[in-house]
Order: C-alpha cells, then structure tokens, then sequence
C-alpha cells in the first residue's frame, strides 16, 4: 500500500518489520485537517472473539466544514488480527459536531501496537497510534486481588544493629584517603526520609544560583534513599566466605548484571545467625524467649571492607584476627549490605562551595554554533558495515551537528547497538577532524573499558591519541596493558 491511495473499506493492512519501519513515519504525518481530530484511546481484546467489546473514538469536528469519515484502516505486523467497525461507513462528521465509531479488534495474542488510519477521502487522513492489551480469563487470574505490602522481615535486627558489636575490617586504598571533608556528613534529613514529596514543590521551581545547592542537595538526597534501598536487595541470609589468600570472597548472584550498585570501599556487615543469644530475657513463667536475630545479638559482628569486584564475586579483607581464624569465618553468615557515602559526601560538600565557581560558569550564556557541513554533502563512509539503517541516521545526525549545541541522546533497551552507534559516531568525528578534543564518559569501570576496547580494535585511532582514565583504586590489569 502507497500512503495517500485509496483504501476499501474495513480494511486490514499487514507489513513485515522492515516495511512497519519505514511506513509509520509518513503514516504519523497524516494529522487529518484543521479542526478535525480523534480522541486517543487503548484497545482491550481477549482471546475469546466473541467476549471482546469495542471501543468507541469520538471524531470532533470543530471546523466550519462538513466531513465524511469513509474509511477505517488498522495498520499492523500481525497478520493474525482482525479489524471490525461499526456504524458502517461513509459517516457524516458535521461542522461544529462530533460522531462516534465503534473499533473492534480480535486475534491478537499478545500486548502490540499498531495505527489507526482514519481517512476523509483521498486527501485527508488522520492516523492514530495506538496499543492493543489483551486479555483472557487465564491472564485476569493472574491479576493481584490487593496492594502488594512488602514484609519488613528485617526490621528487627535493622533496628538493634547498633547495639552489636562491631569489629573493623581493613579498608582498600582509595583515591580520597586522608582529605578531610568539612561541613558535616549532609545525611538525608528526616522529614525528607518519610516525606519524600515534600520536595516536590521546590524542585519544581526553575534553577538559578539562589537555590542551586538547595536544588542538587535535595536530588542527592533522593538518590542516596534509592541507592540504599536497592544495594539493600542484596541483603544474603545463611550464606559462606570462601578463603583465596588475602581475601575472603563472598558470592552475590545476579552481581555481574548490576555491579555499579556495589563498588570497591563497600562495607558489609557479617553475622553468624548460628551463635545463640547471649542475653536471653525470660517471659514470665520462666521460660526464655525465643533467640533474636544475629545482627541484633550483642555477639561480635564482623566488617569486611569490598577490595575488588571479580563477576559475581566479591574479595572482602576483614579484622586480621577474623582471617586468620577459621573456626570464625568457615561458618555460615547473614550479610548485611551498606551504601559508601563518601562519593556522596564529596558532592555534598562541592555545593556547599558552589557560590566560589561563579554565576558565569554554572549558567553560561549560549552562543550559537553554526552547523557543520551535512552529511549529504559529504558522504559517510561507514567504518562498521553492520550497523541498520536507523543507527546509521542516528550517526549522521551526530556527525552533521545540525543542532549544535543541542545535544543528542541515544536511548534503547539492551541489545539495541547503542554502544556500536557511540563507537562509530567517534570514529566518524575523530576521522573527519583530528584536532578535536573527545571525552567519553561513563557511569562504570567496566563500560569504560568496553569503549575503550572496541576504539582500540577498531584500528582508526593512532597509538598515543586515546587515554584512559583510571581511578588509583583499581588494582587489577588493564585490558589494553
């Protein structure tokens, strides 16, 4: 089907991926006329035909010309599903008025999304993006019947941790030993803690230098409840250390996918849940209460500070006396996860000095930058053969500049190429003018070393024109050493 011909009615359009593509950016410039428009609305289908109800679209016609709705065209990858309206078309959509039709789809097996094409004749259309849910008895019963509550089976021994004892581990060597951050620690204050949308208000007010600290405090803050909470989910019940000379190593499944939650300088809190209580309290018939959890014994909890990060395991250095135990440490533990605030601290403490960087730096006045020559006067020769067509647009748009300073962002689930695309977009940069200055920035180690690795292998950069960067905590190898 060409956009802009003529569709029967009650029509059905199927595509492959390719097509679906490069379709639906003309199809979404179909927007009908001035004053014509359709309301926006998700489909609900089962898998059941019969069951399923249609949903109505109300056409509103605020023109001061009549229209005539002729057509009703679904356009979709799947082939399985079916298309019906009702009333039968042509409909007349009067000036200044409003009509309804009722859309019912069946066949779908499977959450999608598709375009509605509602045309007024050859000339007009109005295209709708829409997305179908279905739905069948089997899938309503897997619905919750109440609010999900998590149980704070923690609480208890988070409560009376502190009146355990605690026996220090050896720290690693960090970049920041020995600076002496004033000021105070910035801890998240309490009202924030139990009204997180107190701020809300504030942050919403538009950024300037009298409330810039107030500002990025209050979003530090906010981060470091969600950072505790999910380096918190890998809280680990009745586990064992493992001995490999200097360290004691601890492995946390599912580590290697969401590494840059735990970093080197982590403290972590062990406990052996098997070491009975040591002040039992009687009830009062004389019995003893049942033991309380480990972490709130007055019993010795041990520190092991994170010295390196391996996959899914981590290299822990405790109190020597604990290491060189086993009769301590080849027990099972209870673990309990912490956040480092130092990097937190750190940024704390740069907003309270941020009146001495200056209005002119924080809140620079933007000069226009003229665009660079189009890619389509100067054809990309693209160094990856491999990437697909909307990577190589993303490259070009990167390339030309053409909304400079404007930056771009490339977003996408995993697996999508993002990476190869920010490869090839240096490259592309790096090639056509050497002089420039690159800084590749990243939230991890580990991504940064990717970049670095694929830039290197790439064969385009000359030896002594990248550096990488690397933080004096990191002790293992290097891939490029």
């Amino acid at each position: 089907w060409i956009p802009g011909t003529p569709i029967g009615h009650n029509t059905i359009m199927m595509a492959s991926l390719s097509q679906y593509d490069l379709l639906r950016e003309k199809l979404k410039g179909y927007r009908g006329a001035p004053g014509l428009s359709v309301s926006e609305k998700e489909i609900t289908t089962t898998t059941v035909p019969s069951a399923t109800e249609g949903t109505v679209f109300v056409v509103k016609n605020e023109s001061n010309e009549d229209y005539t709705l002729q057509e009703c065209v679904l356009f979709m990858v799947d082939p399985t599903v079916k298309v019906q309206h009702t009333p039968t078309l042509p409909l007349l959509v009067d000036k200044k008025s409003e009509a309804s039709i009722v859309v019912t789809i069946s066949g779908a097996t499977q959450v999608t999304k598709g375009y509605l094409i509602f045309g007024f004749g050859s000339d007009i259309k109005y295209c709708l993006e829409i997305k179908v849910n279905v739905t069948s008895d089997i899938i309503k019963s897997l619905f919750p019947n109440e609010e999900f509550i998590r149980k704070k089976n923690k609480s208890d021994y988070q409560k009376k941790l502190s009146k355990a004892v605690e026996v220090d581990g050896k720290k690693p060597r960090m970049s920041g030993d020995g600076i002496n951050i004033p000021g105070g620690p910035n801890i998240v204050p309490g009202t924030l803690r139990h009204r997180q949308k107190s701020c809300l208000p504030s942050l919403a007010e538009p950024l300037a230098m009298e409330n810039y600290s107030d500002h990025f405090h209050k979003l530090l803050w906010l981060d470091e409840m969600k950072r505790e909470g999910n380096i918190r989910k890998y809280d680990m019940f009745s586990v064992r250390l493992v001995n490999e000379g200097v360290y004691l190593c601890l492995d946390v499944p599912g580590l290697a996918k969401r590494k840059e939650e735990v970093m080197v300088g982590d403290k972590l809190i062990f406990s052996n849940p098997e070491v009975p209580s040591e002040e039992p309290v009687p009830d009062g018939g004389g019995a003893q209460q049942e033991a309380v959890p480990a972490f709130a014994k007055r019993a010795k909890n041990y520190i092991g500070y994170v010295h390196q990060i391996a996959g899914e395991r981590l290299k822990l250095s405790f109190n020597h006396k604990f290491h060189e135990s086993r009769e301590l440490w080849d027990k099972k533990h209870d673990v309990m996860f912490t956040l480092n605030r130092g990097p937190l601290m750190r940024m704390h403490k740069a907003l309270d000095n941020v009146q001495q960087v200056g209005e002119t730096i924080l809140f620079p006045t933007v000069k226009p930058h003229p665009p660079l020559p189009s890619p389509s006067h100067i054809p990309l020769e693209f160094i990856n053969p491999t990437l697909n067509l909307q990577q190589r647009r993303a490259v070009e748009a990167i390339v030309s500049g053409a909304c400079r300073p404007i930056p771009y962002i490339l977003f996408g689930p995993p697996g999508t190429g993002k990476t190869v695309t920010v490869v090839e977009s240096i490259l592309q940069v790096y090639k056509r003018d050497t002089s420039c200055k690159i800084l590749a920035c990243t939230p991890s180690n580990s991504a940064a070393d990717l970049l670095a690795e694929r830039l290197h292998s790439s064969g385009h950069i000359e030896e002594g024109s990248m550096i990488r960067l690397n933080a004096l905590m990191r002790s293992q190898a290097l891939p490029l050493a």
